[in-house]
């Protein structure tokens, strides 16, 4: 929970909470024009929920945005008993790129806080591979500490660690197994990365990595670690700047990276550039190892051969995301 500032000439009183409870993360598709319910809640300095404080969602005016089922790009809503305060999901504007909503709320005649509820407006491939992939309250793990003594945390509903059922947070130590079940879960590394495991994945953890053995797995900020799948590596490039929101799928036996936000690139277990994903678009890596193949997350052998099929890049470069994948172009690079 973050305790908000007031702007303007009104002092509020100290120590309200403003809380991102849905929207946050979410990934609109460009070609649906879907959008997401936002919703806060309004917490006093003692955690008890406000009811009856005013709030008022804005969208953008300009660029990536939405509007809601008013048409309008504001909605005023009021807290509940439960200090919740919702705007129903309207229609994005079909513009690809990252924006905000913005929310101001107001109790007993005074302003008492601001949040911003971050979402990018994707098309439709990035939107498919991501769609069981959006943030949520119950997979937010914000406060939680991590310990130098070990390498994340994860928390969720319900999920496996090394086959045990774990309820909640876990602390993930070297090699640690982490399996979903029918909800995502949230895992924090060292080196300031967050990624969002798909239901019924699977992944190992590992110090600035994590390696997937099946499903899915979103970076919602890969900071300066990496997404591992047979023997090839997934991270931000040079021209990611260190900002960037990706996922990867396992479908078929290939691997599937959709860049949300950012550059990524794709290395073997040698360092060699496989391929680079450009912002919105998606790359399918279809692994054909020889009889002395690549492992799941292993290094790449000497006489492993992949088939890249590689995602063109559309015009809107300049929003951020691109809006569609016009065609493929394909290699088959084999490692020296």
């Amino acid at each position: 929970m973050i305790a908000l500032a007031a702007q303007g000439g009104q002092a509020p009183s100290p120590g309200f909470h403003i809380v991102v409870v849905e929207g946050e993360g979410a990934l609109n598709n460009i070609e649906t024009r879907a959008g997401q319910e936002l919703a806060i809640q309004v917490l006093d300095p003692s955690g008890k929920p406000v009811t009856g404080a005013n709030v008022e969602f804005e969208a953008p005016a300009n660029g990536p945005g939405q509007s809601f089922t008013s048409g309008s790009r504001s909605f005023a809503s009021v807290s509940n008993a439960n200090g919740i305060a919702t705007a129903p999901a309207g229609a994005n504007n079909g513009t690809a790129g990252a924006f905000l909503t913005n929310v101001r709320v107001f109790y007993q005649g005074q302003e008492i806080g601001q949040a911003s509820i971050h979402q990018t407006n994707v098309s439709g491939q990035v939107a498919a591979i991501a769609s069981k992939l959006q943030s949520n309250a119950k997979t937010q793990a914000g406060g939680l500490a991590l310990s130098a003594n070990v390498i994340g945390v994860a928390s969720g509903d319900q999920f496996l660690v090394n086959g045990a059922e774990t309820p909640g947070n876990a602390n993930l130590l070297n090699s640690t197994r982490v399996q979903t079940l029918a909800a995502p879960t949230t895992l924090f590394l060292h080196d300031n990365c967050e990624f969002l495991e798909g239901p019924r994945s699977s992944l190992l953890i590992s110090p600035g990595a994590v390696t997937l053995e099946s499903g899915a797995v979103r970076a919602t900020r890969f900071g300066n670690c990496k997404i591992g799948y047979g023997g090839l590596w997934v991270a931000i490039s040079g021209a990611g700047a260190g900002v960037a929101d990706g996922v990867v799928a396992i479908t078929n036996d290939a691997m599937e990276v959709a860049s949300v936000t950012g550059e990524l690139q794709v290395v073997n277990g040698v360092g060699e550039l496989v391929g680079i994903v450009a912002p919105g678009t998606v790359s399918s890596f279809a692994l054909a190892p020889s009889g002395s193949g690549a492992t799941v997350g292993g290094p790449s052998t000497a006489t492993t051969r992949t088939k890249v099929l590689l995602g063109t890049t559309a015009a809107a470069a300049a929003a951020g995301l691109g809006v569609a994948i016009s065609g493929v172009a394909s290699s088959t690079p084999t490692s020296p």
